[in-house]
């Protein structure tokens, strides 16, 4: 039996400031969900970007994992490099969300793909 694969780009590139925001709802029938981040430019002091994937029986209520799926990457230089990481699909539907945090403004341009299978 082959597995059905579906890689969706649920972020991209766009400056976001000091804030928090989410991608576009995920619908996918697997058993993991695999998060590749690319930050490719980035200011303020001591800026912060951690992602958390979310979780939606209805694709209405959001709840986190009993663990936060959490995934955190740049802090205060771009890296063309991947940050991945890789957790357990825990309902039908899934968001990324994210947190931008530091001073002066801090921001960033990124792109962000989930591949679930």
């Amino acid at each position: 039996m082959s597995k059905t694969i579906s890689k969706v780009r649920v972020f991209t590139k766009v400056a976001e400031t000091a804030a928090t925001g989410s991608s576009n709802v995920i619908e996918a029938e697997g058993s993991e969900i695999i998060l590749a981040a690319q930050v490719v430019d980035v200011s303020g002091t001591t800026p912060t970007l951690i992602f958390e994937v979310k979780y939606s029986v209805d694709g209405d209520t959001w709840f986190s994992a009993a663990t936060p799926h959490t995934m955190t990457t740049i802090t205060a230089t771009p890296d063309p490099s991947l940050t991945t990481a890789r957790f357990a699909l825990l309902a039908r539907f899934a968001r990324v969300e994210w947190a931008i945090g530091g001073t002066d403004t801090p921001t960033f341009t990124f792109t962000v793909d989930a591949v679930v299978h």
